[in-house]
């Protein structure tokens, strides 16, 4: 007859049984989180598809209207290069536009409109990409519905906060501003982002973009 000590061996294979049960709940709820990650990473890229269709086709129809009512023959070639740019989602020629300010700048200037900015750019990729974003729409909207010519961008940075403003010269709004289309999806866009944003319309539109510096 022989006995032999299995006391010890038993508690240590409750307790690898126990931690095993728990890494495979882990195990399932890291592949939760997977498939949420994948969602939320589908919707990111239809959000910046929506707003970057929107923002350049209303940036190219302006260019269209402004080449179609100018009537200066010197201005002939410059319109016609204006016209070649704007029309690139219709005909497939020339290049799409990129995601940085000198392009907001250009397509602006394109629309007769003259963008000023005060402050440096935030270094955060995406929120200086929403910043971007933020110009090209004011742009676009100063243009079309307040029929200015000059958009400011006020961008202040402190130890915790980026604080982006942006207002123009054109007419204030008549009633409040219901968004659709390029406010909502920027709206969409830095609540993403964890930012807030604000419309004001009286005595004059003003957009306001916040965001919380990360550590």
């Amino acid at each position: 007859i022989t006995a032999q000590d299995v006391t010890e061996p038993y508690r240590v294979n409750e307790k690898l049984e126990r931690e095993n049960r728990k890494l495979h709940d882990t195990i399932a709820e890291i592949l939760k989180m997977y498939d949420r990650l994948s969602d939320r990473v589908r919707e990111q890229e239809t959000l910046e598809l929506k707003i970057r269709v929107h923002n350049d086709i209303g940036e190219s129809l302006l260019a269209v209207s402004q080449a179609a009512e100018s009537d200066d023959p010197q201005k002939v070639g410059e319109q016609l290069e204006k016209l070649q740019r704007a029309l690139w989602h219709f005909t497939g020629a020339g290049s799409p536009s990129d995601d940085t300010m000198e392009s907001a700048v250009r397509k602006a200037e394109e629309a007769g409109v003259t963008v000023m900015a005060d402050g440096e750019l935030p270094k955060d990729v995406n929120i200086r990409r929403i910043t971007v974003l933020a110009a090209r729409e004011c742009a676009t909207n100063c243009a079309k519905h307040a029929h200015g010519k000059t958009v400011k961008i006020t961008i202040e940075e402190t130890e915790k906060v980026i604080t982006v403003s942006i207002i123009n010269d054109g007419e204030p709004p008549k009633a409040p501003i219901k968004e659709g289309g390029g406010l909502s999806a920027l709206r969409q866009a830095v609540e993403k982002a964890d930012g807030k944003m604000n419309v004001v319309c009286s005595p004059r539109f003003k957009l306001t973009l916040v965001f919380g510096k990360k550590e």
